[in-house]
């Protein structure tokens, strides 16, 4: 092409760094300097002009009419059926294997040499032999030996450390030498040798590009080590010039959702489609196992939209992402749909396909979709790995499948068929678990034996799940036997046999709970001592707390709940103390086990008894009903038209039916509960119906009163004064809740009986006089007294204590001095005095009744306590 005129105007063009270009990086493309035609512009000018910079550009350009050429092109055949390479596609092509490379032959006399020598072996004799020093190897030479050395990570090392010690000029090391090297360091996993042979490239000026940044970056993602690989990538866009390929962004994109990067993964994607990246199977793959793992439905369908609209059809790997992500998600529904595309598109299911298939059917019970997945295996004769099995006799145990189970683990003890695999522990302890939850102890038993005589060594489930199954049926001295037996062959109980061992004291009675009681000793003393614990009456709910606040916490997360479930029924089945269920039910609930089971609505207040025992599940309605009828004599809130109890319908086969022992505990009280004709597993009553039941029974054995919290309120230097105090709270609603409760000393006592007051005040006084001489305004100090904690200080002239117990400790205690000197504070307008304090005494009572009231801590915000007083203005003296 014709250079363009000089009077022409030249075209502007704009380059931009690619996205996510760090500051400081070269741009990609530099614009080249050039003579002009002119001799007079090249001397004069130093500076060449734009034009002239873009004259090299301008011959690249076509015109809107081609230009005619002396010489005819030389014809290029394109195959139409196979696309044209993406600009991101660098050299990424299957090579032969280098023994078949037909210029190999030369070396294969060498290449034995180095096969005989082990791997740790220094290959600098053999190479030495071979290429004497005047005749050194040749770059495509020492690709074939590094190719061929490619399983052995250390002849691979041994041979380019030879390559580098070679006399200077001798051989030189470009950047495709070290990538090979780097590619057999990946294959072996080798991270740290991959990233000491990197700084070594840059040590030595050996530029680093694309292929070897993907490969560091894929070893790093293969080793674990995300944080390298990040750390790379970032450095990769620091680089002159150097962007990402395919497989770089796809493996980038599994990094960063390995590490939950949610964000940074969806702004990446949308970085690289900017820049003309065109996602593969991998990417998406990594998006739909990563919106799975997050439950996120929205971005699952982020990912069909997607591979729409770049034109992608899922391949099996992509299909088996998106199945095991709906599954996570839980839509059976979408997943079956799916997998009939998958089969209608002609995709071939795999042993992950249908593994991640029976996990969603076997998680959500359906049968009979199972049964038909079961006959489409039978028919096709699909693949099948124990990991399959597996899953298959776990699914028939979900949905309580028998005898397709017993088929199946007929055929896989079968000799003769060698297309399924053999059982493993897992599948006998997947058939011993579908024994055990349809009650047949004596076939979980027997398999359990035939797994022992076998020579499979049981795990810690299938003692767990054969244990269950004993207890129920009462064979308890059995289930100890069994527990004994694996302990001397050095069974280490954890969490789980340890929840499963105090559900059979549950179960159990007489000399057959010191059985098992013994056993439990052994491997949990502190749960032993729990239980005798529950058992005395003398101790106290403060010790309770205690013990069992130190076992939930060296306890597994997920075992915590079923430990409190089991020990509930304990006391309940034992006969203990009637108030040791309540007290464990409400200790449990403040340490928000519990804490999901109480909806309130403005139409509808319900109970979720789904997660608990039968034992667990009768006390929380009983303590729900005590709160409800406290609710409504304190009249704090109006109660709703409805009241549901919701137990679950479970559709398992071997359910135990909570629903059936709950409707039997709501007859046997008496409560106004009726099924409901809608909802299978729910009871409602109506407002009217609950509290005219509610009235008839007053009182309950099964509910223990509130926890105490005793508020030792202000006691002044002159207490005598105190009487000249009003109690000015009008005839509000406050009033009649708090009279008597507050004494003409302006002491708060709330659980306590009337002859331990004078104790308690003898004892304050003394505590204050010994302690708070000297000590600065507003400190808080701490002490004890009868297994009560006390905190308390002083403000002004005013010396204020707070005295709880149970969930009322030092913590909850500061959190309720600090609202209250809060309040005296802004009530006075500053550190009241004791005039000051008297005078303003009426509206001092009132912030006292919105932040404490008969003991329960209702307010904390100064704000919130000041708009409730405001409303209610004490007759001021």
């Amino acid at each position: 092409m014709a250079p363009l005129p000089a009077a022409a105007a030249a075209p502007a063009f704009l380059f931009l760094s690619p996205p996510g270009k760090l500051p400081g990086g070269k741009p990609r493309l530099k614009p080249s300097c050039a003579a002009s035609t002119s001799s007079s512009s090249s001397s004069s000018s130093s500076s060449p002009s734009l034009a002239e910079q873009l004259e090299p550009l301008s011959r690249r350009l076509l015109h809107g009419k081609p230009t005619p050429t002396q010489h005819a092109p030389e014809p290029t055949w394109v195959n139409p059926s196979k696309p044209k390479p993406t600009v991101l596609s660098l050299r990424r092509h299957r090579r032969r294997s280098p023994s078949s490379h037909p210029s190999s032959a030369p070396l294969q006399p060498l290449l034995r040499a180095i096969r005989a020598l082990p791997d740790a072996a220094d290959l600098a004799p053999t190479l030495h032999d071979f290429f004497p020093p005047a005749s050194p190897p040749s770059t495509s030479d020492a690709l074939l030996l590094l190719n061929y050395l490619h399983p052995s990570w250390r002849k691979s090392l041994s041979l380019l450390c030879w390559l580098r010690a070679l006399p200077d000029g001798a051989f030189p090391l470009d950047t495709i030498v070290f990538n090979v090297a780097l590619k057999s360091l990946r294959a072996a996993r080798q991270w740290p040798q991959a990233e000491r042979l990197a700084l070594d490239m840059l040590a030595s000026g050996v530029p680093l590009d694309n292929i070897t940044y993907s490969t560091l970056i894929t070893a790093a993602r293969r080793c674990r080590q995300f944080d390298k690989a990040v750390e790379w990538f970032e450095r990769m866009y620091a680089s002159d010039g150097v962007l990402p390929d395919e497989v770089t962004y796809s493996a980038i994109l599994d990094v960063y959702a390995q590490l939950g990067m949610k964000e940074e993964v969806l702004a990446l994607f949308d970085r690289a489609r900017g820049s003309g990246w065109k996602p593969d199977h991998v990417a998406f793959a990594v998006l739909a196992k990563m919106f799975g793992e997050a439950g996120d439905y929205d971005g699952i369908q982020f990912v069909f939209k997607e591979m729409r609209e770049v034109g992608i059809k899922p391949n099996i790997f992509v299909y088996n992402a998106l199945l095991e992500a709906l599954g996570k998600t839980g839509k059976p529904g979408l997943a079956r749909n799916l997998f009939e595309e998958m089969t209608a598109e002609g995709v071939e299911p795999n042993a992950r396909t249908l593994t991640a298939l029976a996990k969603i059917y076997g998680r959500a019970r359906w049968g009979r979709d199972a049964l038909q997945l079961w006959e489409q295996m039978r028919e096709k004769k699909l693949p099948a790995d124990n990991i399959l099995c597996n899953t298959l006799l776990s699914m028939c145990a979900d949905v309580g499948l028998v005898g397709e189970a017993e088929q199946l683990f007929s055929e896989m003890k079968d000799p003769d068929l060698g297309d399924v695999p053999k059982p493993d522990k897992w599948s006998y302890t997947a058939m011993i678990n579908i024994y055990g939850s349809s009650g047949d102890a004596d076939r979980a038993l027997q398999l359990f034996a035939e797994m022992v005589e076998s020579g499979i060594e049981p795990n810690i489930m299938s003692y767990t799940i054969v244990i269950q199954c004993l207890g129920k049926a009462g064979r308890i001295q059995e289930a100890v036997d069994v527990l004994e037996a694996g302990m001397a062959k050095g069974l280490k109980p954890d969490d789980r046999l340890c929840g499963c061992l105090l559900s059979v004291v549950a179960l159990s009675s007489g000399d057959e709970t010191e059985v098992i009681l013994a056993c439990l000793e052994k491997v949990r003393s502190n749960l032993v001592k729990l239980i005798r614990m529950l058992g005395d009456a003398r101790v106290g709910v403060e010790d309770l707390r205690v013990e069992l606040k130190g076992i939930l916490n060296s306890a597994a997360p997920e075992v915590r709940r079923p430990y409190c479930n089991c020990l509930i029924d304990i006391c309940r089945n034992h006969g203990y103390p009637s108030e040791r269920a309540v007290e464990l039910f409400r200790l449990a609930r403040h340490y928000g086990l519990y804490s999901k089971i109480h909806t309130r609505k403005e139409e509808e207040w319900s109970l979720d008894l789904r997660s608990l025992s039968v034992g667990a599940a009768k006390t929380a309605f009983d303590d729900w009903m005590k709160t409800i009828r406290e609710h409504e004599e304190e009249e704090e809130e109006a109660l709703p038209q409805t009241f549901s109890v919701y137990t679950g319908s479970s559709t398992h086969k071997f359910a135990q039916g909570l629903a059936t022992a709950v409707a039997s505990h709501l007859e046997q009280v008496g409560a106004p509960f009726r099924a409901s004709d809608s909802q299978l597993g729910s009871f409602i009553s109506s407002r009217d119906d609950l509290l005219s039941w509610l009235h008839t029974t007053m009182s309950s054995p099964d509910v223990a009163p509130q926890p105490l919290l005793l508020l030792g309120g202000v006691l002044l230097p002159k207490s005598e004064s105190i009487n000249r105090a009003r109690d000015g709270t009008g005839t509000n609603r406050r009033r009649r809740r708090g009279e008597g409760e507050r004494d003409q000393r302006g002491r708060s006592f709330h659980g306590v009986p009337a002859e331990e007051r004078l104790h308690w005040r003898s004892f304050l006084v003394k505590l204050g006089a010994d302690n708070l001489k000297g000590a600065k305004n507003e400190e808080l100090l701490v002490a004890s007294h009868k297994s009560v904690s006390i905190v308390y200080t002083m403000i002004g002239d005013v010396c204020l204590y707070i005295v709880g117990k149970d969930e009322y400790d030092e913590l909850a205690l500061a959190e309720v001095i600090f609202a209250i000197t809060s309040a005296v504070k802004d009530v006075c307008g500053k550190p009241p005095t004791e005039r000051l304090f008297l005078d303003k005494y009426g509206r001092i009572c009132l912030c006292l009744d919105e932040i404490v009231w008969k003991g329960l801590l209702e307010n904390t915000e100064k704000d919130r306590v000041r708009r409730l007083i405001r409303l209610k203005p004490p007759v001021e003296p």
